[in-house]
């Protein structure tokens, strides 16, 4: 495919140059089905609901039928969002809109988008009669845009006492809390899970309306003496939210056993 710039009116771009993409030079009859178009590179990193929108005008001879398609890993996998058909020649389909999957699109520093020309049953058909690759697509006014995604930290509030009250770890979360977040954390830490401490679950649910929610850690009282032992959380990446700063914190296991005296002594003259 080559690329130009033509004139974009009739399309939703209002600024002062009204420039389209166009893009011609496609694949010959029956060859490269969805692989020629155009590529966009968009990096979500805190954006969810991601959504692509465009215009686009054909010529007569151009691909009648277009994929967009959608690669979470960079262009090493493509996976098929949408499949589109053209408006007769020379008329803008404006504001076309695709809502791209949640778990590929939000919060993806490596989301790529692409609009390809696609067979319709062995081979391409035409806008307005025959295919040739001379024919050309015109894109303007090509946005990706998302809404901010919740942002996660998380504090030690107390420590934990053998054979006292349980220490609590708080994660907190920005933006609108109308709707439960399930949130993930990795442990590590000095502590022994099942030994020190009763296990943590590795993962946190804000209830809706609530902007914190609590993790507790209970000790485990032992006849061992322990010189403060922590357990550590940090948050994790996963679906809704984004990680961040303060992203981890850990809690201390305070020991009920005193330690040990020695006595040291001899006999001399």
């Amino acid at each position: 495919v080559s690329t130009s710039f033509v004139s974009g009116a009739g399309s939703t771009d209002s600024g002062a140059d009204n420039s389209a993409l166009n893009l011609t030079a496609f694949p010959t009859q029956g060859t490269a089905n969805k692989s020629a178009g155009v590529e966009l590179a968009v990096d979500t990193t805190g954006y969810g609901a991601v959504v692509l929108t465009f215009d686009q005008r054909n010529t007569a001879p151009a691909s009648a039928l277009e994929v967009v398609q959608f690669s979470p890993n960079g262009g090493a996998n493509w996976f098929d969002a949408v499949t589109l058909t053209a408006n007769p020649p020379g008329a803008w389909a404006n504001a076309r809109t695709v809502v791209l999957p949640t778990g590929a699109a939000s919060n993806n520093p490596n989301l790529r988008l692409r609009i390809v020309a696609a067979f319709n049953g062995g081979g391409y058909a035409g806008t307005g009669g025959g295919y040739a690759p001379s024919g050309a697509w015109a894109l303007d006014s090509v946005r990706v845009e998302g809404a901010a995604l919740p942002t996660v930290t998380v504090a030690a509030i107390s420590d934990a006492a053998e054979g006292g009250a349980a220490g609590t770890l708080r994660f907190t979360r920005t933006g609108s809390t109308s709707a439960a977040l399930t949130v993930s954390y990795a442990v590590s830490g000095s502590a022994t899970a099942g030994t020190d401490y009763t296990a943590l679950t590795g993962t946190v649910t804000f209830a809706a309306g609530s902007a914190t929610a609590d993790v507790t850690v209970a000790a485990i009282d032992d006849v061992a003496t322990d010189a403060g032992e922590t357990v550590s959380v940090a948050v994790t990446g996963g679906t809704g939210y984004s990680v961040g700063s303060p992203s981890s914190a850990a809690v201390t296991i305070i020991d009920d056993e005193a330690a040990p005296n020695y006595w040291l002594g001899g006999t001399g003259d």
